[in-house]
């Protein structure tokens, strides 16, 4: 992206609709950071799709007007499919739904999302309003497929497990309806030495006996301020559905019930079990050495 460059390097705010020109203070000295490493045979060539999730790649500094762009660029292997979804109702779809693809590791206990998108506001390339495409994405090299999280402010998530993806093939995901749930409010700071902390707000909608059987599913994130350590997110007070791909949808466990997650970029802290069932939580604070 070019500096001056209309539209380029640039945030546009919901609050007042202003543009906001974006820094990139670590890139300039560093360099853009690759997300995922691969191996190349001698003799051989790999294709590579590089990719970087925007939304968490913008963070804000301090009481200024000013916001820095910190992209962590992921390598997606050439091999890939895709996956399109069956449209979100439309209230749902103008309240800003959102999907996004995720992996879970039961035995490091991790949860990365590997692809995210917003649905489509209106009818486009001969697709329907409230649909999504999520292209392209890395096949499936487990049984347990992927994690697809749906929401949108103001509703309940809907899970689907066992996600597959083969490569060049459309996995197809049914239309959802999203049922309304109060949005609730986790703040706090994240206090690192170089202002680079991030949060996940965590939820096991899957617990089961055998704890390889879990799933675990990212329901919120934000990128603390660079400057202050503050941090927000919203996430649903009712409880999410979830079913393996192709099963009915039922109320998943733990409704309200989050771990927020902070990452100072080389190590993280698990906070306790914060329930916002009934109210927000404010005040679930990290210290990074």
């Amino acid at each position: 992206m070019l500096s001056g460059a209309p539209g380029a390097n640039q945030l546009v705010l919901t609050s007042d609709k202003s543009v906001v020109n974006l820094d990139t203070p670590s890139a300039q000295q560093s360099g853009l950071k690759l997300k995922h490493g691969f191996d190349v045979a001698a003799g051989e060539t790999v294709d590579l799709v590089l990719d970087f999730d925007a939304c968490k790649s913008i963070v804000k500094a301090g009481a200024s007007t000013r916001y820095n762009l910190k992209p962590v660029v992921s390598v997606i292997p050439i091999l890939v499919g895709s996956i399109e979804g069956g449209a979100v109702t439309p209230e749902a779809a103008r309240a800003g739904a959102w999907v996004s693809l995720q992996r879970f590791d039961p035995a490091t206990g991790e949860v990365s999302v590997v692809r995210a998108t917003g649905v489509r506001l209106v009818a486009a390339d001969g697709k329907d309003a409230g649909t999504w495409t999520l292209s392209p994405v890395p096949v499936t090299t487990d049984s347990r497929g992927y994690n697809l999280v749906i929401g949108a402010p103001g509703y309940g998530d809907v899970v689907y497990t066992n996600v597959p993806v083969v490569s060049g093939a459309v996995t197809a995901v049914p239309a959802v309806a999203l049922s309304t749930s109060t949005a609730r409010t986790i703040d706090g700071r994240v206090a690192t030495a170089e202002g680079t902390g991030s949060v996940q707000a965590l939820q096991k909608v899957v617990d089961n006996t055998d704890d390889a059987l879990d799933v675990v599913i990212e329901a919120a994130f934000a990128n603390a301020d660079a400057m202050t350590g503050d941090y927000a997110v919203s996430v649903p007070a009712g409880a999410a559905k979830v079913a393996p791909l192709g099963a009915p949808l039922a109320t998943a466990v733990n409704g309200g019930k989050y771990v927020v997650r902070a990452t100072d970029g080389a190590t993280t802290q698990d906070s306790a079990l914060v329930d916002v069932s009934t109210a927000d939580a404010t005040g679930v604070d990290f210290v990074f050495p």
